[in-house]
């Protein structure tokens, strides 16, 4: 089963960029207070500027990245893309806005617990991950050969990956609790 980016598209709701109608709990190490966003994009790329031994700047930065309306200007910012007008707008706000230098140590981690969150605690995402069954989940992105399969079909495919083992993980549950 294949899910991409687009709204509409077949399996959306497995994209980082759906909606999930929710708040997602935010845990960030240098937080005393739970932050909340509403995508695990938003999430995930506001974790580059909210590490320990980030400035304030930065930390704003990164609540500024939770607050973008549009997953894709979430991103945008995170990545310090000035292509997307509202993000250079963003960026521009928070010019010293430094990047965690650590950030590719923990950043699987980080898009772990927040896709467990996202498909363990709500329901229609959980309900939809346990209908694929036993099919093989491809993030089909051609630009993203990390998280996803890549131009040539032969990336990681690191997030469809961890939904298979998040599914794995609530089916197991599931029969525990019987």
């Amino acid at each position: 089963i294949a899910f991409c980016d687009e709204n509409g598209s077949p399996y959306f709701e497995f994209s980082n960029y759906c909606h999930t109608g929710a708040a997602l709990v935010v845990k960030y190490p240098v937080q005393d207070t739970d932050l909340y966003a509403f995508t695990v994009e938003a999430a995930f790329h506001a974790g580059k500027y909210m590490y320990r031994g980030a400035d304030v700047e930065s930390r704003r930065f990164a609540v500024a990245i939770l607050g973008a309306e549009d997953p894709r200007v979430s991103k945008a910012m995170g990545r310090r893309d000035r292509t997307n007008p509202a993000a250079a707008e963003a960026i521009d706000a928070y010019p010293n806005a430094v990047f965690d230098p650590n950030w590719n140590e923990h950043r699987v981690e980080m898009m772990k617990d927040l896709l467990v969150q996202k498909f363990t605690l709500l329901y229609r995402f959980r309900d939809l991950l346990l209908a694929t069954g036993e099919n093989e989940l491809v993030y089909n992105s051609p630009t993203d050969a990390f998280w996803g399969n890549g131009a040539d079909g032969c990336g990681e495919n690191l997030l469809g990956t961890m939904l298979m083992e998040i599914r794995e993980k609530i089916r197991a549950d599931m029969r525990q609790a019987q």
